[in-house]
């Protein structure tokens, strides 16, 4: 009798380690400057995003920068990335402001799109950084 106790135990232990969720870390962005000041369209680095990731057990896939200059992000302007940090550039800049056919200083949003294998897509903070057009 106490074996198949044993048994029970062990077995219900198993399974409920191995019915663990999987769940994506949470994403903290930030941004090295809160203010852009565009002279030239140049390769030159306008501002840098990053993030931290904190908890998870479910491996990312894949993770997206959307820029939007809208905060409910309708049709944002995407570009994939990858580590921990993005470089924006301000020929990048040129390319966010004519897909959304900006001509004056403007408020640029970003936020991360962090999707993985089988589980929820996580959005992480919005940033803001103001943009002016010289």
């Amino acid at each position: 009798m106490k074996r198949i106790l044993f048994l029970l135990a062990a077995s219900a232990i198993m399974l409920a380690v191995g019915c663990t969720k999987k769940n994506l870390p949470s994403v903290s962005l930030s941004t090295d400057k809160d203010e852009v000041v565009i002279n030239s369209y140049s390769a030159s680095v306008a501002f840098t995003l990053s993030w931290e990731l904190n908890g998870g057990n479910a491996d990312i896939t894949q993770t997206y920068v959307q820029f939007c200059n809208d905060k409910e992000f309708v049709s944002p302007y995407v570009l994939r990335s990858s580590g921990t940090s993005f470089v924006v550039t301000y020929k990048d800049l040129k390319k966010i402001q004519d897909n959304f056919g900006i001509i004056t200083d403007y408020e640029l949003i970003a936020r991360l799109l962090v999707e993985g294998k089988d589980v929820p897509s996580v959005y992480s903070n919005k940033v803001r950084i103001n943009v002016d057009i010289k």
